[in-house]
């Protein structure tokens, strides 16, 4: 699969990325913002800490690629939080965290809406609901915000959790996981396997989609 072609289906289809170390689906993401650095990109992020976290990481990688530096100064934050601040002080919009989870996924639907149909969409921190208010609460309310959507599309980030895992794949249109090598011979290397894991495209059957080598996504 080339890395390419995994943006462009980003644009229009739904992608779940199952991952089990942030600095691999970082890359990732990393890659995907540059690669589409001439378009619209929005980064819907929940709550407050997983933001200060993301500020932090996405800091780190400016310092060291000066090029995603200045494409992330222009993406269009969307925060679910208690605060309005955003990684890169660039709020597009806000919707404040409360306990009513139906509430947060009609607003954030009703905002989703309105974006360009070009543009590329991320969601991190979604999944976090899911150890908030339990699977059924939501899956039952992230199933009605895929509904009033329409056309749900973009990249889901969701890090591993042993039961959730089961029970994603008729969410998305491709699912992925970003799993970490753990090899003798790496010597500190990082070194990580994206796998397809579930796909409605036949053009795209389940398999060894690409690798992820320090800080270079490598095509297979």
């Amino acid at each position: 699969m080339k890395f390419k072609e995994f943006v462009e289906f980003a644009v229009s289809n739904s992608i779940g990325l199952i991952y089990d170390d942030s600095y691999g689906v970082g890359m990732i993401i990393k890659e995907m913002m540059k690669l589409f650095k001439n378009n619209e990109i929005y980064y819907v992020i929940f709550t407050d800490m997983n933001d200060r976290r993301t500020k932090k990481f996405f800091e780190n990688l400016s310092k060291a690629d000066e090029e995603f530096g200045e494409v992330l100064e222009s993406v269009k934050a969307i925060k679910i939080g208690r605060s309005r601040e955003v990684f890169n002080n660039n709020l597009f919009a806000y919707i404040e965290m409360t306990n009513d989870i139906e509430g947060i996924f009609h607003d954030l639907a009703t905002t989703v809406k309105k974006l360009d149909e070009r543009a590329l969409i991320i969601y991190d921190g979604m999944f976090l609901f899911y150890r908030i208010c339990g699977e059924k609460t939501f899956l039952e309310n992230f199933e009605k915000f895929i509904s009033s959507i329409g056309n749900f599309r973009g990249v889901t980030l969701i890090p591993v959790m042993s039961r959730v895992n089961e029970s994603i794949a008729y969410l998305f249109d491709l699912v992925l996981s970003v799993r970490r090598l753990e090899k003798p011979y790496n010597m500190g290397r990082r070194e990580y396997e994206v796998e397809i894991l579930h796909s409605i495209f036949p053009q795209l059957p389940p398999l060894l989609a690409f690798k992820i080598i320090q800080d270079e996504i490598v095509e297979m």
